[in-house]
């Protein structure tokens, strides 16, 4: 552990120093993502102009799910994204994955870390702040175990949220030109703003279970707002271990598929 924080460190330190040296990177980056959460503001307020309630939710509940699984995303984005997107796209294909298989680590997990955002963390920072106006401005009661809890599922959120990625991605080790593979956690992603109830029992039960994208945040942020479940307190760490098993596994086999640049 004490050696994955030294490298984590290190990186860190590598990307703060490459985005600084770039006038404006952080504060376009950033930019970006405050209009894209603005529009999907508006968006929702023209919803809720028609409507009261959505699957059960008011408006500023959604508002909260929608800005939690945005801080999920960010802080996901912010430590992976850049080295899976490039292992999708460039590492398998050039040979260079070898550098990778050849240090004293994890080859995933040093793969996943390798390339970090520092702004998607201050993106962050803001989506933290709209889930709190959205608890301030809709009067939301939260109690203390309901605050608990939500610490607890939230920290499985995010780790599920790291393997359902890695799964989206690993395909790259036998379809090395499948490079729309980098973008398809991105759209499956959309479907974390919304409440389980607005999809058909069918599709819910696909996105809660086979691929589990929407358990991510609508458990954490239920467990918050409504009196806890003990089948969900059990279930995210359940389906994480499961995903997390499943992850590693397939791409242990994607390695003995590889064939490096030097064979």
């Amino acid at each position: 552990m004490i050696k994955y924080l030294k490298i984590n460190w290190i990186l860190f330190k590598n990307a703060y120093i490459r985005d600084s040296k770039i006038p404006g990177v952080i504060l376009s980056n950033v930019t970006f993502h405050l209009l894209d959460i603005a529009v999907t503001i508006v968006f929702f307020k023209i919803i809720f102009s028609n409507i009261s309630e959505l699957a059960g939710w008011n408006f500023y509940q959604v508002l909260f799910l929608y800005a939690f699984a945005k801080v999920i995303i960010s802080i996901n984005n912010g430590w992976f994204r850049g080295g899976l997107k490039d292992f999708a796209t460039e590492l398998i294909r050039r040979g260079d994955y070898d550098f990778y298989l050849i240090k004293p680590v994890d080859s995933m997990i040093l793969v996943s870390i390798s390339q970090p955002r520092i702004y998607n963390f201050i993106a962050a920072l803001f989506e933290i702040g709209i889930c709190f106006y959205a608890v301030w401005a809709g009067h939301i009661q939260i109690g203390l175990i309901n605050f608990l809890w939500f610490l607890y599922l939230s920290f499985f959120g995010l780790i599920l949220y790291y393997f359902l990625s890695i799964l989206t991605i690993v395909p790259t080790f036998w379809f090395i030109r499948l490079w729309s593979l980098q973008d398809l956690m991105g759209r499956l992603s959309q479907v974390m703003r919304y409440p389980s109830g607005v999809f058909p029992p069918f599709i819910r039960t696909i996105l809660m279970t086979v691929f589990p994208i929407v358990a991510v945040a609508y458990l954490p942020v239920y467990t918050l707002f409504y009196p806890p479940k003990m089948e969900y307190i059990i279930y995210i760490a359940l389906i994480t271990i499961v995903f997390g098993i499943l992850a590693n596994f397939i791409w242990q086999i994607g390695n003995k598929r590889y064939s490096s640049a030097s064979s």
